[in-house]
């Protein structure tokens, strides 16, 4: 499934939501941040804002190198 563009309104939902940081409570970094997709494009998960949450470069890093499990990301989108 290609990737297709988060809409402007939607990254500012999950921006704000975010409080415009980084969704892990220990980091809350807010010089850059991703907009990290819970359920993977690949696996078909949408660019909805419930889809998506707020990660500075550095943790969605350890959440791709397995270091951040799927389950504290579930419960980060939840706070």
């Amino acid at each position: 499934m290609p990737r297709s563009a988060i809409s402007t309104s939607v990254k500012i939902q999950v921006l704000t939501e975010a409080g415009y940081r980084c969704a892990v409570p220990t980091c809350r970094n807010i010089l850059a941040l991703d907009l990290h997709h819970i359920v993977e494009v690949a696996d078909g998960g949408p660019n909805e804002a419930s889809n998506l949450l707020a990660l500075c470069p550095t943790c969605h890093a350890l959440y791709t190198r397995g270091t951040i499990s799927k389950d504290a990301i579930r419960a980060w989108k939840l706070m």
